[in-house]
């Protein structure tokens, strides 16, 4: 939370911080099955690799939030507190160190904020916006993995585990270490969705929404009966 973190603002590259101004909450958005939160810049790879392979990108962000918000809040201001320190301290003859004294009682306040909140357990939500002209006209297309169940889970294990898949079936070529836009074919990999991933219950979905330079909207979505 107190790092440099990394952003692509204006066609550049520069970095924010979280307890400053440049890091405040840079958007309200609504996530799928799981509903709208403000989201705060958070240091992950794809600011700084899709630059690198998108030529004539001028906005990579990667913003995010934790569930509840009150939790997320306690934890911000623990760190705002100095309280996460390592090195041993003493008050009124108690030794202990600060760090664990923090992550106890965070842990401790967890039950008593997702009750409060009216979550009744584990949901989370992956979105990617891409926003861009098209002979001259905007569009805009969403992808969203959701889970009510699993948290993060779905939407961090499946891709990685469609990614080894197509490793497998001689789908990704080169040699050392790429970021996903470097190597795998979207193609390929919704093919793969649509035929592969089988997530019961309707606790989960996969959706790619497209918006028109005229607003209109067309939704697919990949785990429903006959993939979409």
């Amino acid at each position: 939370m107190e790092m440099d973190i990394p952003v692509f603002l204006d066609g550049k590259f520069t970095t924010v911080r979280l307890f400053d101004q440049s890091g405040r909450a840079l958007e309200e958005t609504d996530f799928e099955n799981v509903g709208r939160y403000k989201v705060y810049p958070y240091p992950h790879p794809e600011t700084i690799t899709l630059p690198l392979f998108l030529q004539g990108v001028k906005r990579v962000t990667n913003l995010r939030t934790v569930l509840p918000p009150g939790y997320a809040e306690l934890i911000k201001t623990m760190v705002r507190t100095g309280l996460t320190g390592e090195e041993p301290i003493e008050v009124q003859g108690q030794k202990g160190v600060p760090l664990e004294f923090a992550v106890a009682f965070i842990i401790s306040q967890r039950e008593k904020l997702l009750k409060e909140s009216g979550l009744a357990g584990p949901v989370g939500c992956l979105k990617i916006v891409v926003k861009g002209y098209k002979d001259d006209e905007k569009n805009s297309y969403i992808f969203s993995t959701s889970s009510k169940k699993q948290g993060m889970g779905e939407g961090t294990g499946t891709p990685a585990a469609l990614g080894a898949m197509l490793m497998g079936m001689g789908r990704i070529g080169g040699k050392g270490v790429f970021p996903p836009e470097g190597c795998v074919n979207l193609m390929d990999m919704l093919e793969l969705v649509q035929a592969e991933v089988k997530l019961g219950g309707g606790s989960a979905s996969m959706t790619v929404e497209h918006i028109d330079p005229r607003g209109r909207s067309e939704k697919m979505d990949f785990l429903s009966a006959g993939g979409g």
